[in-house]
């Protein structure tokens, strides 16, 4: 799979998004949402169009105010709508996939339950 970030023009002289960043949450949105308790666009932080921020809870029931932007995923709070002390040491993720194995056993788990799910489906199907 290709990364969930935003590609730019090249050929032009400022760094705009062919992909806006609404659109792009939404789609990490709709692949992530059944394996995780709840997650949406925060609706406090100010989005630009360099970076949108995702409040997460887990199905652990830890909170994460997530930051996106070309650099890629970061927890920057642990509270919806939060972000904490500005820490350079903070670890960015390439993609949501690798943030959520990282903070969620249970997140593991479900997606592989999912693709089971999908490959039993389509062998009952042949």
């Amino acid at each position: 799979m290709s990364s969930n970030l935003p590609h730019f023009d090249t050929a032009s002289d400022s760094p705009e998004p062919l992909l806006e960043w609404q659109d792009e949450a939404a789609a990490i949105i709709k692949d992530v949402e059944n394996h995780v308790k709840h997650i949406q666009i925060s609706s406090k932080l100010q989005s630009s169009k360099t970076e949108i921020f995702l409040n997460l809870t887990t199905l652990e029931e830890a909170t994460f105010c997530i930051r996106i932007s070309t650099e890629g995923f970061q927890i920057v709070g642990q509270l919806y709508d939060t972000i904490g002390s500005n820490d350079n040491t903070a670890v960015t993720y390439e993609t949501p996939y690798a943030l959520l194995n990282s903070v969620s056993e249970r997140y593991v788990q479900s997606f592989g339950n999912g693709l089971t799910a999908a490959l039993e489906k389509l062998i009952s199907n042949e």
